[in-house]
């Protein structure tokens, strides 16, 4: 209301989908779907990019939401440049099962952050995510979903974010698309695994129904 000038006295129903605890953002996405549905419904111009202010109040993560693409996050996770995608840009995300807490991973890192770390290669295949090791010593499931990305055709496989989902790219849809039967099947062991086809997308939060009229 402070931002818009509007009294915004609404009643919001959110349907998750994301899984919690996995990495995936789900909870900004949904902040930042829920600001760009009100600056729509209030006819704030530009809502991206006026309410940007406000998406970084709400997470560190929300603003890369409103635009979407493949940026390079600096800082908190605010300050964000564009880069280009990876070649292989068709993939294979898996939930394993179970949830991992933000909270405790970033405090696990803390009490390593001592230890040396090395500084991201020019080759983003090289580069690698530093919650992994953390995440695996405490999450076998996490482990053994990485391990059936990794017996397959991918390119790369890596854990998304702090955990628990992971996932593998392809240099091809055929490649992705042929390799997701046998992750079926070296995921049957691990109860509660979930997985879905994935490609990049170039954008952010995205309006797929009829917007409600101005207020």
């Amino acid at each position: 209301a402070e931002r818009t000038g509007h009294d915004l006295r609404l009643a919001l129903t959110i349907t998750k989908t994301i899984p919690a605890g996995a990495g995936l953002g789900g909870g900004s996405s949904d902040a930042a779907a829920v600001l760009v549905a009100l600056g729509r419904r209030f006819a704030v111009p530009d809502p991206v990019h006026t309410l940007a202010d406000l998406a970084r109040e709400l997470g560190a993560d929300v603003p890369f939401f409103l635009t979407g693409g493949t940026q390079l996050a600096a800082g908190a996770g605010e300050h964000l440049s564009s880069v280009e995608p990876p070649a292989e840009r068709w993939g294979i995300l898996v939930y394993p099962g179970v949830p991992v807490s933000t909270a405790w991973a970033y405090r696990a890192w803390d009490a390593k952050r001592a230890e040396s770390v090395s500084r991201p290669t020019a080759d983003w295949k090289a580069r690698g995510n530093a919650f992994e090791p953390i995440v695996l010593e405490r999450h076998a499931e996490v482990g053994r979903a990485l391990e059936a990305l990794a017996a397959g055709p991918a390119a790369v496989t890596r854990m998304t974010g702090s955990g628990s989902a992971v996932f593998a790219l392809y240099g091809t849809s055929e490649d992705r698309d042929r390799d997701i039967e046998r992750v079926r099947e070296r995921l049957a062991g691990l109860p509660g695994a979930r997985h879905w086809p994935f490609s990049f997308l170039g954008y952010g939060v995205q309006e797929v129904a009829a917007p409600l009229p101005p207020a």
